[in-house]
């Protein structure tokens, strides 16, 4: 079979699967329920919520171009966001949501011949980063609940988890991910900021 044919049934296979997974979802789908939230909601509100969401997968992608500078991969801005985008919809239709990265991962390697070992390392300290600006937006809201209805132990704890998760970050980085250290805070701040523009754009679906 020559590799023209080969390319051809993989991208026929891709198609099946993604229709496989379309269809699947869907048949979950209550369509009248759907169609009569669209009817009744509020455009404008619709279309500032993808604003800010796209916004948010942009700013990711600028997010892990730091890490990606820091092992000498260049590549450019639009490149880049494809493989944000890309990425993103491997997430939706495989397991275990690291489909994408596994993607990103396989690619460079392929194209730019950067060491496996150090993708992975940027892919897990990209979402690492994530993960630790969304405990400082839950420490911070909690701190701005209403305190009488907790033990008042509890606001100290969620207090010294605040001051300390930054600098146990940076602590794991230097330790673990050395590499990496140079753009570690700096990843935290575009990870606020992408957390904050995914919140504006739920409480946009909501208002919607």
């Amino acid at each position: 079979m020559g590799s023209r044919s080969k390319k051809l049934l993989k991208t026929v296979a891709k198609f099946m699967i993604t229709g496989l997974a379309l269809y699947y979802v869907f048949s979950k789908i209550s369509w009248s329920q759907v169609t009569n939230l669209l009817i009744n909601a509020k455009p404008l509100f619709l279309i500032l919520s993808m604003v800010f969401f796209t916004l948010s997968k942009i700013t990711s992608a600028l997010r892990l171009q730091l890490f990606f500078k820091n092992i000498q991969l260049f590549i450019s801005h639009k490149f880049n966001l494809k493989l944000a985008w890309i990425g993103m919809f491997y997430n939706l239709f495989l397991p275990g949501g690291v489909g994408g990265d596994g993607y990103k991962v396989y690619l460079l390697h392929k194209q730019k011949r950067i060491k496996v070992k150090l993708l992975i390392q940027a892919m897990l300290l990209d979402r690492v980063s994530g993960l630790v600006s969304l405990l400082i937006l839950a420490g911070v809201g909690f701190l701005l609940l209403d305190q009488s209805v907790f033990p008042e132990w509890v606001w100290y704890t969620d207090l010294l988890c605040l001051l300390l998760v930054v600098p146990s970050f940076y602590l794991v980085v230097k330790i673990l991910f050395k590499t990496f250290e140079k753009p570690a805070l700096r990843s935290l701040v575009w990870s606020i900021g992408v957390q904050l523009m995914q919140v504006v754009s739920a409480i946009l679906i909501l208002a919607a």
